[in-house]
């Protein structure tokens, strides 16, 4: 609307300008430096709108060249942009081999070429070409030097993939101390210190883990449950460092029944087996676990008759329990209440047959003097431990009692 109102405008004015001019062309009379110029107004217009016209013509071709490179430019980086995407998108379909080319001509031609290398790199490392794939990221870091952290990070992505934890561990520890604390880092440290087997920083790294929500609650458990495990049983010949390690274990992580079973375990090594009865009768209290009545039913303690008698209280609650019966004729054994033991032994192995439940089994049935059901409990146990079979107990017909029982 604005641009037809002053087309119109204009023309009217034209027109006026025209008329008038036909009436009166005017007289223009310029002296410069003795020079004497005389001409008609329409004549001094057009020469000024002709000069302007030539002035504007040499300003673009002035230009020209410098347009012409930004013209250039600009259809070099869209192709280049063209060539990076798809080189990504070959990378996402796993062509690894394409993918690299096309992200190598592109990364050359790119502003910012970065992700290119970086992609190259990845590519590079799939299809095994190791150097090819430090060559990249050597690119990468010179690309952008700011940049640093994010190529450290995949450096050691791509080192843990290849399963060089070692130097993957140290390639971390230069991000640790040139960037800030960062989620993928935490989360690559876990990764490298659990495969080397490192318990002490990996349980350093697990509650900065948890802190920044870096993991879920089942991941943090499996790696607190190894570390912890790794770390009690570094600690088989130093007591205190077992008792410290406990006393500093996150209270997330007391309340599990495999790093309690860990702890208590070191306790046995330790052969503070009367502790280790007094904190598993306390613990049973508040939660029943298996593993804890497991290593109850092996301690040696002086006084066996009392330890017996604790156990068999549990049944009451817990009678139907495999684990439970099978801890308690380990300790009718320990007593040489062998007819109590056979009885438990049958209840638990009748619930849940198991190699180890066979292995007792046969020994008691050796103590009796029952030798070939004793070979054929062993053989029992064998089948399940090999997966062969779920087991089955060959007892005697006619059974002598046991005064004992």
């Amino acid at each position: 609307m604005k641009t037809g109102l002053i087309i119109v405008l204009s023309l009217l004015g034209g027109a006026l300008l025209a008329a008038a001019l036909i009436e009166d062309p005017g007289y223009v009379m310029i002296n410069l430096r003795g020079y004497l110029i005389e001409m008609s107004v329409p004549i001094l217009v057009a020469g000024l709108i002709a000069l302007y016209l030539a002035l504007r013509l040499l300003a673009r071709i002035w230009h020209t060249p410098r347009q012409l490179g930004r013209a250039a430019a600009r259809r070099r980086k869209q192709s280049a942009q063209r060539q990076m995407e798809r080189g990504l998108t070959l990378l996402a379909e796993g062509d690894w081999n394409r993918g690299e080319k096309f992200l190598s001509r592109a990364s050359r031609r790119a502003s910012n070429p970065l992700l290119g290398y970086l992609g190259a790199a990845r590519a590079a490392h799939q299809q095994g070409a190791t150097e090819r794939c430090e060559s990249w990221l050597r690119l990468a870091a010179e690309s952008d030097p700011e940049s640093q952290t994010l190529v450290l990070l995949t450096e050691a992505e791509l080192q843990v993939e290849r399963g060089d934890l070692g130097t993957a561990a140290a390639t971390l520890d230069q991000v640790a101390r040139a960037a800030p604390i960062n989620s993928r880092l935490l989360q690559l440290q876990a990764q490298v210190y659990e495969g080397l087997g490192d318990w002490e920083r990996l349980s350093a790294v697990l509650p900065v883990l948890k802190r920044r929500h870096a993991i879920d609650d089942v991941e943090y458990r499996r790696l607190g449950i190894a570390a912890y495990d790794g770390l009690f049983a570094a600690s088989e010949t130093d007591y205190d460092r077992a008792v410290e390690l406990w006393r500093a274990l996150p209270k997330d992580l007391r309340d599990n029944e495999d790093i309690t079973a860990a702890y208590l375990q070191a306790l046995v090594r330790h052969d503070h087996q009367q502790e280790t009865e007094t904190f598993i009768r306390k613990s049973l209290r508040k939660t029943w676990w298996q593993k804890l009545v497991a290593i109850y039913g092996r301690l040696e303690v002086v006084d066996k008759p009392a330890h017996l008698r604790h156990a068999e209280q549990w049944l009451h609650d817990h009678g139907e329990d495999p684990v439970l019966l099978l801890a308690v004729a380990r300790l009718s054994m320990a007593n040489e209440l062998w007819g109590k033991a056979r009885s438990y032994l049958e209840s638990s192995l009748a619930i849940a047959p198991s190699a180890e439940g066979f292995a007792l089994y046969g020994n008691l049935l050796e103590k009796l003097g029952e030798d070939q059901h004793a070979s054929e409990a062993f053989r029992s146990g064998l089948l399940i431990a090999s997966g062969a079979g779920s087991g089955h107990t060959a007892l005697p017909r006619n059974r002598p009692d046991d005064q004992n029982a």
